[in-house]
């Protein structure tokens, strides 16, 4: 550990370039009326293999020792710290967001505790000059440390803070405590940048949202300690900052369209693009088992369902292709059946809800699974029947076990392999289950919305699944059919798309 001193220091994007993002801002002056310590280095392998069983935190076969620890959710590194208070007896916790940041900085004001511009060998990171970038970890303190003698603030591994995920800096507490909701949020904030991120990634200033249960190869954390030094009767004044950036500096993303059928991507800013997404048109429809026979319990009774404003949902199931562009890809293998433009499967719930916290944070929009009405009103498209296309199956009409296409009970097939529905939608029926945000199991009554939000049980046991898989009988991928299990749930017959709410 290293004694970090009290201070001030204004927290945020001031570095006046096209860099800065809606999400470090505004800038804050934040003081630190006492001094605390910040490991020298990110927790290590060496370090957190004393607390927790090797089996529990992968390395994915780059080696453990001096490298940092991976694939640790914040309550993983919270149990680390809670572990570490009592065996030593000290105050020891994850660092405030403002905390990091102070540190990181060490008293400078450019991109980089090192200057403005990435140079070469100064951290870990994809165009960094390091032997590890875009590959690997590297060991612990492999590049200079920075004025305050920390080690790795920039590139290496994500690392987690105690704060609560919010997508500005409005919040921040002046005294550089964390800011935490009453009810803790399912997301939080990393903060440093990663061996697989480009230089922009890596600056001082940006923070990245993510679950707080998601684990990865990219993420890692260092821990605090709280001090008892009194205070400083004088604190030094805030080194000098550039005029903040203004709004036409930084324009928020230019919104999508929103008449019906629009179909857009949006730009990320690790570069490419996100999914394709179509506007779904606001409307009201019959939800449940409309059918006269095949029907199941839990598909009634059936009830009206308006959806009183327009949303857009991914085109196509999340392909390998999105899914590989996020931060944690290597968690969802692809059976050896190939990645690209087939759905992404094995992601549990918690992943997809990772990755579209990931899509928002890359784009500003607003990310998320589709509620279960969503998804049934969007796969109907306007028909009530038991598939998009009729009441019969067909012959290659979708992918499931008797839909006679190449891939029944197989496999995965190729997104787009079969024709859309009236919306623009491809594989509502068969090919993967789809997870939806909806955690309410029971038969329809009144506790499920009429609005189309989402129907919660708090907390949630369970999450929906929609639309069927490759392995499935066809009574399983009818618009009406939906099933819950376990949200930790990987699977190969499971997938998901994401939604997109539109400004109104």
């Amino acid at each position: 550990m290293v004694v970090i001193p009290a201070g001030r220091f204004r927290m945020g994007c001031i570095s006046n370039d096209q860099h800065c993002w809606e999400r470090e801002h505004p800038v804050r002056e934040v003081t630190f009326a006492a001094a605390f310590a910040l490991s020298v280095h990110e927790v290590t392998f060496d370090d957190y293999d004393r607390f927790a069983p090797a089996e529990q935190t992968p390395d994915a076969g780059w080696g453990r020792g001096r490298r940092p620890v991976i694939n640790v959710s914040r309550d993983d590194a919270h149990a680390y710290v809670a572990w570490l208070s009592a065996q030593t007896g000290a105050a020891y916790r994850l660092p405030s967001e403002s905390e990091w940041e102070y540190a990181a900085r060490a008293g400078t004001v450019g991109k980089y505790h090192w200057g403005d511009e990435i140079g070469h060998g100064h951290a870990n990171c994809h165009g960094c000059g390091s032997a590890w970038g875009e590959r690997k970890t590297a060991p612990v303190g492999s590049f200079a440390a920075n004025g305050f003698g920390l080690h790795d603030m920039l590139g290496n591994v994500w690392e987690w803070v105690e704060d609560d995920g919010e997508f500005s800096l409005s919040n921040v507490p002046p005294n550089g405590s964390p800011w935490v909701r009453q009810r803790r949020a399912p997301v939080g904030v990393v903060r440093g940048g990663a061996w697989g991120h480009r230089p922009r990634m890596a600056r001082s200033a940006v923070r990245l949202i993510e679950l707080t249960g998601a684990r990865s190869h990219f993420i890692g954390f260092r821990v605090a300690r709280t001090l008892a030094s009194p205070a400083p009767a004088d604190l030094p004044a805030p080194p000098p900052a550039p005029v903040e950036p203004s709004d036409m500096q930084n324009p928020d993303p230019p919104l999508p369209p929103v008449s019906a059928g629009s179909t857009f991507r949006e730009s990320l800013r690790s570069g490419g693009n996100g999914p394709e997404m179509v506007v779904i048109p606001a409307g009201s429809f019959r939800k449940g088992c409309l059918a006269i026979d095949g029907c199941v319990y839990r598909e009634w009774p059936v009830h009206r369902v308006v959806i009183a404003q327009p949303f857009a949902l991914s085109v196509h199931e999340a392909t390998f292709e999105d899914y590989d562009r996020s931060t944690f890809p290597d968690m969802a293998p692809d059976n050896g059946w190939g990645r690209d433009r087939r759905p992404a499967i094995n992601v549990s719930w918690d992943d997809a809800n990772a990755y579209a916290a990931w899509l928002a944070a890359e784009t500003g929009g607003d990310y998320r699974l589709p509620t279960e009405s969503e998804w049934e009103y969007a796969a109907r498209a306007g028909t009530t029947t038991k598939y998009h296309w009729g009441d019969e199956v067909g012959v290659n009409r979708a992918n499931c076990a008797g839909c006679g296409s190449p891939w029944d009970d197989r496999q995965t097939a190729p997104t787009g392999s079969f024709a859309p529905n009236a919306f623009g939608l491809y594989d509502m029926h068969g090919n993967v289950f789809e997870w939806i945000e909806d955690s309410c199991w029971w038969p329809y009554d009144a506790r499920n919305p009429r609005d189309g939000a989402a129907c919660l049980i708090r907390p949630p046991t369970v999450r929906g699944l929609r639309g069927g898989s490759w392995r499935d009988l066809p009574t399983s991928v009818r618009a009406a059919w939906r099933d819950y299990i376990f949200p930790g749930m990987r699977d190969a017959s499971i997938g998901f798309r994401v939604a997109r709410t539109l400004a109104r």
